[in-house]
C-alpha cells in the first residue's frame, strides 16, 4: 500500500501543489520523495512507501541504467513479475516487482505492459524522450487512482482526492480500472489528452501466460485449485502477512487457506487472525470458531458505540464516499486496522473482499427473476466494485498503513468463475454461493457450519445483539439533524439526494472535506428486487419464510396466515426433505406424522435458530444426526431429516413422549420425558404455556431438560451459580439446565418463565439438582452430560 502522486503543466511554483502530496502520507509511513524533472520544471512527482519487498532498492519515482528516460511511480503488487524475467529475459537491476513495468514498457509500449501485468496496481509513467505520460488502473480498481485535466494543460494525479489540492473549481475524476490514458506533453511540461484504451475486461481470460490452469472436468476442483493459487500469489512479502477474519464464508476461506499455505512454506511466525464487533456480535462468535479451528494467533477486538460513533468523521475524510453502507461497514474496519497498526507488527493482510459480486453473494440475488438477470446484476457489480467495497477496504487500512490484498479478485481466478454458465452461479436450494460453497465442502477446510453460514453485511454482522450497529447511528443521527433540514436537504443536494437523516448526515461531513465532488458516488449502493429503503442484509425478505410465494407456486389452501403452515402442507404434497428444501428462511420444526408414526426434526441450513436433541438412556427420543449429515450441518446435497418410529421408542415398558412447545416469544425449546419405573406416568398439560403435570405414585422420576441462551430464564437472577464467567456470551452460547425430582404427585400449573425452587410447592420436592452447561454445539453438549458423573448416579440418566 502507497501512495502516488504528480503534477504536469503547474503554470506557478511548483512546490506550491507538493503541501497537497502530504495530505496522503498515510499511505506510505516507511519513506518519502519528491523529484522534479529535468527539462521540465513545471512537472512533479511525489511518493509514500510502504515496503513490503526489497526495502533497500524499491524507492520511487523508479528509474533504471537501461531505460534512464522512463520514470515511475506506482502502487500495488505485480505478482507474475518473476516469471515475466524469465519469459522476456529481462534483467532487473532490483528485486521490486514495479520494476517489470518499465521493462514492458520498453518492450511494447503501454497496452502491452498493462496487459501482461497479474497483479493490482495504479501507476504513473512518464517518458521524457517522447515526452508522453501515461496513467494506467487493474481491471477491477484495487488500487486507487484520481486525476485532474484542466484546458490549460494542468493534469494531477493522486492515489485519493485529498492529496489533489484544493481545486473548487476542477472537476476531479476517478480514473476508470481497466483502462491507461495517454498524454503528450509540451516543450513547458503542460498536458494534453491523446486517446484512453481499455486493456483488459471483468471476465476476459488474462493475456500473460498462468502457470496454474483449470480443468474442463472438475468444475469444483479448478475452483479450489485457482483460489488457492491466487492466495499463494499474495504471499509475495518480506513483511508480516495476516488475515481478516469476520467468520463468514468469504474471510474463513481465505483465512484457511492462508493457515494451510503457511505451513507448506514455513512461514517463520504463526499467522495472525482479526476481528472485530460490538459485545456479543455475530462475527466475534463465528470468527473465533474458526480461529480455533485453524489454530492461528487470534485477535479479538470488541468497540463500543460511542467509539464508532466517535469514527465516524475521520472515516469518512478517509473514505471520500457518503455512501451509506460503505460508511457503516468501514467503521468497525478502521477500528480493527488502528488497532493492527499500533499492536502488532503485521502489514499485509489477506480479505475476502469481492467474493459476493463475483459469486453472487448476497442475499438480494435469491430474487433475481431469472439467472440471466442475476448474471447481468453480479456483472454490474463487478464493474462498479472500486467505488464500494474495494474502496472501502483500501481506504479503511491504507489510513493506517496497512496493506490489503484481495484473492477473490484475482485476475485468472475471477475470469474462470465469471465464465461459468448463470444456472451454476445462481443461489440453489436458498442458498448463494452455493457453488463456491460445495466446491469446498468436505475438504475439511472449514467447519461445515462456517462453510455454510447465511451472508450478513458488515456493519450487521459486527452489531451487538442488545443494540445493532444500525440503531446505534439512528440515535446519533437523530440528534444531529432535524426533520426540517431533511425536508430541505434535496434541493441542497440535487445529486443523490439524502432520504434518511444517516444519509444527510454523512453527506454533510463528507462536503466539509470534499466541497462540490459528490459525483464521485454515482449512487447509492441498494440490493435489487427488493422494496427495502435500507441498504442492510437484515431487512430482506430472505430471512422470513415466503409463505405466500409457496402458496401461489403449489396452490396451497392456507387455514391460517402463519407461514408455518407452509411446512405441513409441503410435507403433504412431498417428503420431509422435499418440504424442507424448499423453505426459504430460518426456522426449527418438529412434525408429527400420526398415520405413518414417524416423528421429523429439522433445522434450516445455517443453523440460524437453535435446536438440539437429547439420547437418554436405551431411548433415542430424536435422532438428528446420521453420520456426518445432519440438515443445517452440512450441504443439502447431504440431506437426511432423521426418522425415529414411534414403536421403537422403549424402554423396558412403555414410555410417553411429551409434546414440544415452541414459543417464539420467548426463543426457547422445552422438551419432556416421562420414564417408566414400575407404574404407568402419563402427561398432561392445561395449556400450551404450562408445564405438564406429572400424577405417578409416590417414587415416581420425571426429568426435564430446557434450552435457552440466558441462564438466569433458566434459573432466575438469584439462582446464578456463583462460579458462572459473568463474561460468558449470554447470547450466543447455549446453557442446559437439568433438574430431576422424587415427588409426591402435584398439579399445581407452575409458571414456564419461573424455574426457581421458591415456584414449586414445597411438598413436591424431595430433592432438587441443577446442572447448568455451557455448550456451543450439539458435539459440546454431549461432552457435557458424558463429563457430569455425579448427575449420571442421581438421576440414573445416560447420554450418548
Amino acid at each position: 500500500m502507497c501512495g502516488i502522486w504528480a503534477v504536469f503543466g503547474s503554470s506557478g511554483d511548483i512546490f506550491t501543489h507538493c503541501k497537497a502530496a502530504f495530505k496522503i502520507a498515510h499511505r506510505g509511513p516507511d519513506a518519502f520523495r519528491l523529484e522534479s524533472i529535468y527539462r521540465f520544471p513545471s512537472c512533479c512527482l511525489g511518493f509514500h512507501r510502504l515496503a513490503i519487498l526489497d526495502a533497500q532498492h524499491g524507492m520511487q519515482p523508479m528509474r533504471v541504467s537501461q531505460y534512464p528516460h522512463v520514470w515511475l511511480i506506482y502502487n500495488g503488487e505485480i505478482y507474475n513479475h518473476a516469471n515475466l524475467q524469465q519469459e522476456f529475459d529481462f534483467h532487473y537491476a532490483t528485486k521490486c516487482d514495479g520494476e517489470s513495468i518499465i521493462h514492458l514498457y520498453a518492450q511494447g509500449g503501454i497496452e502491452f505492459a498493462a496487459k501482461h501485468l497479474d497483479g493490482v496496481f495504479a501507476f504513473c509513467l512518464l517518458d521524457t524522450t517522447n515526452k508522453k505520460v501515461y496513467l494506467g488502473r487493474d481491471t477491477f480498481g484495487v488500487k486507487p487512482l484520481f486525476r485532474i485535466l484542466k484546458e490549460d494543460g494542468f493534469l494531477s494525479a493522486c492515489s485519493e482526492v485529498k492529496g489533489l489540492g484544493d481545486n473548487p473549481t476542477a472537476t476531479v475524476e476517478q480514473f476508470l480500472p481497466g483502462h491507461v490514458e495517454t498524454y503528450d506533453l509540451d516543450s513547458i511540461g503542460r498536458a494534453t489528452f491523446v486517446e484512453r484504451t481499455r486493456f483488459h475486461k471483468i471476465g476476459d481470460a488474462p493475456a500473460y501466460k498462468t502457470v496454474v490452469n483449470p480443468t474442463d472436468k472438475d468444475i469444483k476442483a479448478s475452483i479450489r485449485t485457482l483460489f488457492e493459487a491466487a492466495v499463494k500469489k499474495r504471499m509475495m512479502a518480506d513483511r508480516r502477512i495476516g488475515c481478516l477474519l469476520s467468520g463468514g464464508l468469504d474471510s474463513s476461506l481465505t483465512a484457511a487457506t492462508l493457515v494451510t499455505l503457511a505451513k507448506e512454506q514455513n512461514l517463520p511466525y504463526p499467522v495472525q487472525t482479526f476481528s472485530i464487533g460490538m459485545k456479543d456480535s455475530t462475527d466475534l462468535v463465528a470468527a473465533r470458531k474458526v480461529a480455533k479451528h485453524l489454530k492461528t494467533e487470534h485477535h479479538e477486538i470488541v468497540f463500543k458505540p460511542e467509539e464508532g460513533i466517535a469514527a465516524i468523521e475521520s472515516v469518512i475524510y478517509h473514505l471520500e464516499s457518503y455512501d451509506i453502507t460503505t460508511v457503516r461497514s468501514s467503521v468497525g474496519l478502521y477500528l480493527l486496522s488502528k488497532y493492527i497498526k499500533q499492536k502488532t507488527d503485521t502489514t499485509v493482510i489477506l480479505s475476502g473482499e469481492g467474493s459476493d459480486e463475483i459469486a453472487q453473494g448476497y442475499i438480494y440475488f435469491h430474487k433475481a427473476p431469472s439467472v440471466e438477470d442475476g448474471n447481468e446484476e453480479s456483472s454490474r457489480l463487478c464493474k462498479d466494485l472500486y467505488m464500494y467495497d474495494v474502496l472501502r477496504s483500501d481506504r479503511s487500512t491504507s489510513a493506517w498503513g496497512l496493506e490489503i490484498r484481495v484473492p477473490f479478485l484475482d485476475h485468472q481466478f475471477s475470469s474462470y468463475y465469471i465464465s461459468l454458465e448463470p444456472e451454476m452461479k445462481a443461489p440453489k436450494y436458498g442458498i448463494e454461493k452455493y457453488l463456491l460453497r460445495s466446491a469446498f465442502d468436505k475438504t475439511g477446510l472449514l467447519p461445515a457450519e462456517i462453510l455454510w453460514r447465511p451472508k450478513e453485511d458488515f456493519s450487521d454482522g459486527v452489531s451487538s445483539q442488545t443494540r445493532s450497529w444500525y440503531e446505534v447511528i439512528q440515535d446519533f443521527v437523530d440528534e444531529q439533524i432535524d426533520d426540517t433540514e431533511l425536508e430541505e436537504s434535496s434541493h441542497r443536494f440535487p445529486h443523490n439526494p439524502p432520504r434518511s437523516k444517516e444519509a444527510l448526515y454523512y453527506r454533510r461531513v463528507f462536503e466539509k472535506f470534499y466541497t462540490g465532488q459528490g459525483h464521485l458516488l454515482p449512487y447509492y449502493w441498494m440490493p435489487k428486487w427488493s422494496t427495502s429503503s435500507d441498504p442492510s442484509a437484515r431487512t430482506l425478505k430472505h430471512y422470513k419464510l415466503e409463505v405466500f410465494e409457496l402458496q401461489e407456486e403449489f396452490d396451497f389452501h392456507y387455514a391460517t396466515k402463519c407461514d408455518g403452515k407452509s411446512i405441513r402442507h409441503l410435507y403433504a404434497r412431498g417428503r420431509i426433505d422435499f418440504a424442507a428444501r424448499h423453505l426459504e428462511g430460518v426456522f426449527v420444526f418438529c412434525l408429527l406424522d400420526t398415520t405413518s408414526k414417524n416423528v421429523y426434526l429439522g433445522r434450516d441450513t445455517f443453523r440460524d435458530k437453535p435446536l438440539f436433541r437429547i439420547l437418554m438412556g436405551n431411548v433415542c427420543f430424536i435422532r438428528l444426526l446420521q453420520g456426518q449429515s445432519q440438515f443445517g450441518y452440512g450441504s443439502p446435497d447431504d440431506f437426511e431429516c432423521d426418522i425415529m418410529d414411534y414403536k421403537q421408542v422403549t424402554l423396558e415398558d412403555d414410555i410417553t413422549v411429551g409434546e414440544f412447545i415452541d414459543s417464539t416469544k420467548l426463543q426457547k425449546l422445552r422438551f419432556y420425558l416421562a420414564l417408566k419405573k414400575k407404574t404407568d406416568i402419563s402427561l398432561d398439560s392445561e395449556s400450551d404455556d404450562s408445564l405438564p403435570n406429572i400424577r405417578s405414585p409416590k417414587r415416581a422420576r420425571y426429568a426435564s431438560a430446557l434450552f435457552y441462551q440466558d441462564p438466569e430464564v433458566l434459573l432466575g437472577p438469584t439462582d446464578r451459580p456463583s462460579n458462572m464467567d459473568e463474561t460468558v456470551n449470554l447470547q450466543h452460547d447455549i446453557y442446559v439446565l437439568l433438574e430431576e425430582y422424587s415427588a409426591e404427585p402435584f398439579s399445581t400449573r407452575q409458571n414456564q418463565d419461573n424455574l426457581t425452587t421458591a415456584s414449586r410447592p414445597e411438598t413436591a420436592i424431595e430433592e432438587r439438582i441443577i446442572h447448568v452447561r455451557r455448550v456451543n454445539c450439539m458435539a459440546d453438549l454431549m461432552d457435557a452430560f458424558l463429563e457430569d458423573k455425579a448427575f449420571h448416579k442421581s438421576s440414573r440418566l445416560s447420554a450418548r
